[in-house]
């Protein structure tokens, strides 16, 4: 699960500096870092941010009361950076568009690590990880399967004599579900994931 993320004041000057950045076991503070390391290394600074080796005190040992100078930042305490940032490309991640949130790429990354392929399908039809675990009800080999899954897992059939439930239309059953709202799409490890409505 990688994104890429650009320096826009570099992508505006014709200069393309950015840096995949592989999402998986970071937090929000991990990842403005990073961004915030590749925006200093900018070949197109336009702001000046607090020096990362002094935390802006310009004493290279981050003691205030000890008079070592930074050589990163001259002890000014400040270094050239740029300051806007956007995600150019995806990569074995949901397409959120260029200016999503930090929160919301590291929210859709641990919805991700916890669910697997099918926060993915969710993702793809909700744009939302809210309500997931509520509607999620696993896979199958087809709606017909998932049908006679369901009934079984819920009881619905259990005063029906057993030799009498092999009557029973899964197929007119399954396209009930679906009228109802339940919904399943296919995953990209090709396995169909059920939701319901």
């Amino acid at each position: 699960m990688r994104v890429y993320i650009a320096c826009l004041a570099s992508y505006n000057a014709g200069i393309l500096h950015g840096e995949w950045i592989d999402l998986d076991g970071l937090d929000a503070d991990d990842l403005r870092e990073k961004i915030a390391d590749m925006l200093r290394r900018s070949p197109c600074p336009n702001v000046e941010v607090d020096c990362p080796e002094c935390d802006g005190t310009g004493n290279a040992n981050r003691d205030p009361h000890k008079a070592d100078g930074c050589l990163r930042c001259g002890s000014t305490g400040k270094v050239p950076s740029a300051e806007e940032w956007a995600v150019h490309d995806y990569d074995d991640f949901p397409n959120l568009g260029e200016y999503p949130s930090i929160e919301r790429l590291i929210e859709v990354a641990e919805a991700i690590s916890k669910h697997g392929e099918a926060m993915r399908v969710w993702l793809d039809s909700t744009g939302s990880v809210e309500g997931f675990e509520d509607a999620y009800y696993g896979t199958a080999e087809s709606w017909e399967d998932f049908a006679a899954r369901l009934l079984e897992e819920t009881g619905a059939l259990a005063e029906v004599p057993e030799h009498l439930q092999y009557y029973f239309d899964y197929a007119a059953y399954a396209r009930d579900l679906k009228t109802d709202g339940w919904w399943a799409e296919y995953g990209a490890d090709g396995q169909m994931h059920f939701f319901s409505a």
